[in-house]
């Protein structure tokens, strides 16, 4: 802080005679106002995919003073952001990274322990720095908007107040789906010697990043076709325990329990009521189209 001292003496008689001491150059000032421009904002989160995702924090030091600014920069969590907070109490991992190093870490948010950068501004200048918002991959997010609260700080010394601001950071994830059978994306029921009631499964095994709707349709209207006649057996199939209309198609929402995780769903075949059936191989084509919702 800069300090003035002003002294006046005089002799009095017939003149007033004035002295002054002579002044020293006033210590400079530092004026620094941290800025923040964006960035910290991952919009393509792909939960089924591996690799990290990493967008820079771009940060601007402006120094409005006649000296230098010379501090330590230090990010730090607000409140209890201590993971990306997202939809239906989900959340994600991350941390903030250096500009130039992204083995070093300078915010653990779960730990809170922190890593200064040193900074020097300019008088009448300004700086930008980067630091990077780092998300793992491979993570269990559920489709959405994640986001947590941060505060940039710097300290300028023990007779300056230190300047922040606060920012926040965010992920968006996808809403991704990936789905097979036992074996691959297509796979073949083998029902055996088919005879009334005899019964087949599979299963589907389906991870998503949100809830999926599901398309079943019958290539043969849900009846088993020998090609060389076209004899027919009809069958029935359920899909996750409820009925498939094999006739007209059936549409189903399922809200995955597992998510990312993965789960089983059962598909169940159950072979109707038929005699005299020529001798020979009997097959149906059915089709699940799954998206993400």
């Amino acid at each position: 802080m800069s300090k003035y001292i002003c002294s006046l003496t005089g002799l009095f008689g017939a003149a007033l005679v004035a002295t002054a001491p002579a002044y020293a150059a006033p210590a400079a000032d530092c004026d620094l106002v941290l800025q923040e421009l964006g960035g910290g904002r991952i919009n393509g989160y792909d939960a089924l995919a591996g690799g990290d995702y990493i967008d820079q924090i771009r940060l601007r030091l402006r120094n409005k003073g006649d000296g230098v600014c010379n501090g330590v920069l230090r990010i730090t969590r607000t409140a209890s952001f201590d993971r990306l907070d997202g939809p239906e109490s989900s959340y994600l991992d991350y941390t903030i990274v250096d500009p130039t190093n992204i083995g070093q870490v300078i915010l653990d948010p779960i730990s809170q322990q922190t890593q200064g950068l040193p900074v020097s501004v300019g008088a009448k200048s300004s700086i930008d720095i980067f630091p990077r918002l780092l998300v793992p991959g491979g993570q269990s997010g559920r489709q959405g908007r994640y986001f947590a609260t941060l505060q940039a700080q710097v300290d300028l010394g023990p007779n300056q107040d230190a300047v922040d601001r606060e920012f926040t950071v965010s992920a968006q994830v996808l809403a991704r789906v990936q789905a097979n059978f036992a074996g691959g994306r297509n796979a073949t029921l083998d029902l055996g010697e088919l005879a009334p009631n005899v019964v087949g499964s599979i299963s589907m095994q389906i991870r998503s990043s949100a809830d999926i709707d599901v398309e079943v349709s019958s290539e043969n209207e849900g009846n088993l076709v020998r090609s060389a006649n076209a004899y027919r057996i009809p069958y029935s199939m359920t899909f996750d325990s409820r009925p498939v209309d094999l006739g007209n198609g059936s549409s189903f929402n399922v809200e995955l329990q597992n998510s990312v995780r993965g789960q089983s769903l059962p598909v169940v075949v159950t072979v109707g009521a038929f005699s005299n059936a020529p001798v020979g191989a009997y097959g149906d084509v059915v089709t699940f189209r799954i998206s993400a919702r």
